[in-house]
C-alpha cells in the first residue's frame, strides 16, 4: 500500500510540475540595440575602481562602462514577472517572463534579442578526510604548517607584506558564521569588509546560505587558533558576495555570478576570487576554449579592466569529464589547481586541462587539502581545488602589495614565474606550486637528477640512485615530461608518473612522441631537447 501510494503521488507531482513549467515564469537575458549618453560615469564608480583604470593605463570609459537606459528598465519592468539584475557589460537584463510577455517585450523597438538562461550546475568543493592517522587536533595542527610552508607564506609575515592596500572580492555560495568566527571576525572589527551583497537571495546579509565561503575567506586571511595566520593577506580589504545557494545547485542561472562581476569592478577590487566552476552540466569540452561560456567572457572583460581573476580549476579530475571547468578556461584567468600539502604534486581529483583552444591550463597549483575556519567558530580539514585558489589570491595580495604597479597581466606572469616546475609546465598544475622565497633569493641551482642518452628511435632515461634514495615520497617520487609544438609553448602532450627507488632506468620511443620540443623535469632538474 505505501509502494502504491508513493508511486501515484510521484506521478501526480509530475503531472503538477509539467503544467506549471508550461505556464510559469523562467529566465531569460534581453539586450538592447543601444545605449544613451551618460554624462558623468565617473559617478559610477568608487575612486579605487578609477584609480585602478588610470595606474594600468585603462581608458575610461568604455561602452561596456556605461549604464544601461533608465527608460529600457522601466519599460521592462513593467512587463515582467520580476528584472533580476543589470547587467552593463552585455548591455542587457536577467528577467524572470512567461513566454507572453516575451512576445511584448520582443516588440519594443529598443530590444535587440532576447537569450534563455537556461540551467546550469555550479560546484563547489568541499569534504573530510584524515591524514596520517594521526589524532584529529594533531592533523590539524600538522596540515597548519604544511600547508603553509609549501607556500612559503612566512616569508611574506617576514617581510610585513599581508595584502594590505590590496581589495579582494570573494563569490562563493555563503559565509555563514563568518562575521562571528574567532578567526575571521578581525576583518569586520578592523572594517575591512567593505561592503557585502547577496546576489541570490537579494539584500546584503552573506552571513547566510553555505559555510563554504568561511572556509574560502579563512584561507586568504584567517587566523589559526593562537598559531598565527592561515592565508597570506589577513590586512586586505573585502567585498563579499553570495553568488550562490549552495554547494551543489542544479539549476542555478549564472547572472548572479555576472552581476557581482560588476559589481565588484564598480567597487575597485583588484583580485576576484571565486571557488565555483560550471562544467559538462551545462557546457561541452568545446565550449571551454576560453571564449564561449558567459562566465568565461565575463572574467576576460574584468581582465580588460585591470582585475586579476583567480579561480579555482574544479574537481573532476579523476571523472570522465575532468576537464578545467568554466570560467577557469580563460586565458587571461588564473587557474588553479590543487596539489597535495606535503609535497607538490597534484591531487587526483584537481581537473586538468589543456582548454578546448590547446592552452595550458591550470596554471598554478597550491594545496587543495587545507585546515581552515568552519562554521560555529570551528576549524576543520577541507579538500578541493576550492581551497587552493583562495590560498593563491592571498599570495597574490601579498606580492601586488609589494609591487603595486604591476597590472594584472604582469602579476599573472609573476606568479607563474614563482612555480616550482618553471619554467616548465603541464595541464595537471600549470607552472607548479609558487613559492615566496623566490622573490628575494635566487632558485637553487638544482644538479642533474637524471641524464639522457638518445638514441635514434628511442630516449633513454637513466635516474642518479642517489636522488631515488633521498627523502622517498609515499608511493616513489614524481616525474614528468612533455612535448611543446614546435612554434611557441603549447603543449602537445604531458605526463605524470612516479619512480620507485630501484626504476633507474626508463624509455620513451621516438616514434611514439608527436613533434616538437621534449621536456623531462625530476627533483627540480629540467632538460629540454629538440623533438626528431
Amino acid at each position: 500500500m505505501m509502494r502504491k501510494t508513493l508511486l501515484t503521488g510521484i506521478l501526480t507531482l509530475l503531472a503538477l510540475a509539467s503544467s506549471f513549467s508550461a505556464a510559469s515564469a523562467q529566465l531569460f537575458y534581453v539586450y538592447f540595440t543601444d545605449k544613451p549618453a551618460c554624462p558623468h560615469p565617473e559617478q559610477h564608480f568608487s575612486p579605487e575602481a578609477l584609480e585602478r583604470r588610470e595606474r594600468q593605463q585603462i581608458a575610461f570609459p568604455h561602452f561596456s562602462d556605461l549604464p544601461i537606459s533608465p527608460d529600457y528598465i522601466t519599460q521592462i519592468r513593467d512587463q515582467v514577472d520580476s528584472l533580476r539584475f543589470e547587467l552593463w557589460w552585455w548591455n542587457a537584463v536577467s528577467v524572470r517572463a512567461t513566454d507572453a510577455q516575451l512576445e511584448s517585450i520582443q516588440a519594443l523597438p529598443f530590444v535587440d534579442r532576447i537569450e534563455a538562461v537556461g540551467i546550469s550546475e555550479v560546484r563547489a568543493a568541499g569534504g573530510q578526510f584524515s591524514l596520517l592517522q594521526l589524532a584529529e587536533d594533531q592533523q590539524k595542527d600538522t596540515l597548519y604548517h604544511l600547508q603553509r610552508n609549501l607556500l612559503g607564506l612566512d616569508r611574506f609575515k617576514e617581510k610585513g607584506l599581508d595584502g594590505q592596500g590590496v581589495r579582494i572580492a570573494v563569490f562563493d555560495a555563503g559565509f555563514k558564521g563568518a562575521e562571528q568566527h574567532p578567526g575571521l571576525v578581525h576583518l569586520w572589527d578592523s572594517d575591512r569588509v567593505l561592503k557585502t551583497r547577496d546576489f541570490y537571495r537579494g539584500g546584503t546579509n552573506v552571513n547566510r546560505g553555505s559555510e563554504h565561503g568561511t572556509a574560502v575567506l579563512g584561507c586568504i586571511a584567517g587566523k589559526y587558533k593562537d598559531q598565527g595566520r592561515i592565508g597570506a593577506a589577513p590586512g586586505a580589504e573585502f567585498l563579499l558576495a553570495r553568488t550562490e545557494h549552495r554547494w551543489w545547485e542544479k539549476e542555478k542561472e549564472e547572472d548572479c555570478w555576472l552581476a557581482a562581476m560588476e559589481w565588484a569592478d564598480r567597487e575597485g577590487a583588484d583580485l576576484i576570487s571565486s571557488s565555483l566552476g560550471y562544467d559538462s552540466k551545462r557546457y561541452t569540452y568545446a565550449d571551454m576554449d576560453g571564449r564561449t561560456t558567459k562566465v568565461t567572457r565575463a572574467a576576460q572583460m574584468a581582465a580588460r579592466k585591470g582585475i586579476l581573476v583567480v579561480n579555482s580549476a574544479g574537481n573532476t579530475g579523476s571523472g570522465k569529464f575532468h576537464y578545467v571547468s568554466a570560467p577557469g578556461d580563460g586565458d587571461s584567468v588564473l587557474t588553479v589547481g590543487a596539489s597535495h600539502p606535503m609535497f607538490r604534486y597534484p591531487m587526483r581529483f584537481s581537473a586538468y586541462g589543456p582548454n578546448a583552444a590547446g592552452q595550458t591550463k591550470p596554471d598554478l597549483a597550491a594545496p587543495g587539502y587545507v585546515v581552515t575556519t568552519d562554521k560555529d567558530g570551528s576549524y576543520d580539514i577541507f579538500a578541493g581545488t576550492s581551497f587552493a585558489c583562495p590560498l593563491m589570491t592571498g599570495f597574490a595580495a601579498c606580492l601586488l602589495q609589494s609591487e603595486p604597479e604591476l597590472t594584472n597581466m604582469e602579476l599573472h606572469a609573476k606568479l607563474r614565474s614563482l612555480g616550482h616546475w618553471a619554467p616548465f609546465g603541464d595541464n595537471r598544475m600549470g607552472a607548479g606550486v609558487p613559492y615566496a622565497p623566490y622573490l628575494w633569493d635566487e632558485r637553487p641551482v638544482v644538479a642533474p637528477t637524471f641524464k639522457v642518452v638518445p638514441q635514434p628511435d628511442t630516449f633513454f632515461v637513466v635516474m642518479d640512485s642517489n636522488v631515488l634514495h633521498r627523502d622517498i615520497q609515499l608511493n616513489g617520487k614524481p616525474c614528468h615530461y612533455s612535448i611543446l609544438a614546435p612554434a611557441g609553448d603549447q603543449i602537445v602532450e604531458s605526463r605524470s608518473f612516479r619512480l620507485q627507488k630501484g626504476q633507474l632506468v626508463w624509455a620513451l620511443a621516438r616514434k611514439s612522441l608527436p613533434a616538437g620540443r621534449l621536456r623531462i623535469w625530476f627533483e627540480g632538474y629540467l632538460w629540454e631537447e629538440e623533438g626528431k
